[in-house]
C-alpha cells in the first residue's frame, strides 16, 4: 500500500503518484489508495490500474480477447455443410438431370459463402440471412406452403445467430458488457450446471444417466459463489438439475419397485 501524503495546511489526503489529486477511496483487490487517475472501474467496483488489468478481476475483457476473431462451432458447421454439398453437387451431376439456373445458382452461392463465413470475412456474417430469404422467395413464386413453412425454419436461425454475442466476437463485432455478462454466466461461469441440468434432462429416458446429472447438478450448486472473482452463477440451473434428476431417480425406483 502507497504511503499517504497530505497537502501542507491542508486534511486531505493526496495520491502519492499524483499528488495534485486527492484520494478517492482504496483498490478494492490490493487496497492501495487510488485517485480520479488512478482509479478503474470494473463491474462497479474500484481498482487501481495493475489489478483492473488482471484477469480475473475484468474477466468480461479477458473473454471478449479470448473470443475475439476465434471460429465458433457455427463457422465450422458452414465449413464442413459446404464442403458437404459441393460433393453432394459433383455426385449428382454425375447420375441425375442438372438443376436449372436459380438451383445451380443458389447451391454455388451457398458453397460461396459457407467458406467465406469460415474466413470470417465481414459481409459473409450477413451471408445465411440472404440465402435463407432467397430459398424462401424461391419456395413462395412456386406456391410450396409446406416449403414456405420450412423455410422459415433456417431464417429464424440465421436471424438469430446474426445477433448472437459469440458470432458478433468471431465477427470482431461490437458486444456490450451486458452481453458479454450473459454469454459468461451461460456458458463460462460454471459448466457443471449446465452439464448436470442437460445430463438430467437425458437421465429422464435413460437411467444410468440419472446419477451423474445428480452428482454434477450437486458439485455445481457446491461451487456457486456469487461474490467470488469473477462470480459463479449457475444456481438455478444446478438446482434444477437435482430435482429433475432426484425426481428421474425417484420415478424409476418406483416403476422398477412396482414391476417386480
Amino acid at each position: 500500500m502507497n504511503a499517504i501524503s497530505r497537502e501542507p495546511g491542508s486534511s486531505r489526503v493526496r495520491c502519492e503518484r499524483h499528488p495534485e489529486r486527492a484520494v478517492l477511496g482504496a483498490c478494492a483487490r490490493c487496497g492501495t489508495f487510488i485517485c480520479q487517475e488512478d482509479r478503474r472501474l470494473v463491474n462497479g467496483v474500484d481498482y487501481c490500474e495493475t489489478c483492473a488489468a488482471r484477469p480475473e478481476v475484468d474477466s468480461l475483457e479477458t473473454m471478449r480477447r479470448k473470443y475475439w476473431g476465434r471460429r465458433d462451432g457455427w463457422a465450422w458447421f458452414f465449413l464442413l455443410g459446404a464442403l458437404a454439398w459441393f460433393v453432394f453437387l459433383r455426385q449428382r451431376s454425375g447420375t441425375h438431370e442438372p438443376p436449372g439456373f436459380p438451383a445451380t445458382l443458389l447451391s454455388l452461392s451457398g458453397i460461396v459463402l459457407g467458406l467465406c463465413y469460415w474466413l470470417g470475412l465481414p459481409f459473409a456474417r450477413w451471408g445465411p440471412c440472404l440465402l435463407a430469404l432467397v430459398n424462401l422467395g424461391f419456395t413462395v413464386i412456386q406456391r410450396n406452403e409446406g416449403g414456405v413453412m420450412l423455410g422459415l425454419v433456417p431464417l429464424t436461425v440465421s436471424l438469430t445467430l446474426l445477433v448472437d454475442t459469440r458470432s458478433r466476437l468471431f465477427f470482431q463485432q461490437p458486444v456490450s458488457d451486458e452481453a458479454l455478462g450473459l454469454l459468461w454466466r451461460r456458458h463460462v461461469g460454471n459448466t457443471l450446471a449446465r452439464t448436470g441440468f442437460w445430463l438430467s434432462l437425458v437421465g429422464v429416458l435413460v437411467v444410468p444417466v440419472a446419477p451423474f446429472a445428480l452428482v454434477f447438478s450437486l458439485l455445481a450448486l457446491a461451487r456457486v459463489s456469487p461474490t467470488a472473482v469473477p462470480p459463479i452463477g449457475g444456481r438455478n440451473k444446478a438446482i434444477a438439475g437435482i430435482v429433475c434428476s432426484a425426481g428421474s431417480l425417484l420415478a424409476w425406483t418406483l416403476l422398477l419397485g412396482l414391476r417386480d
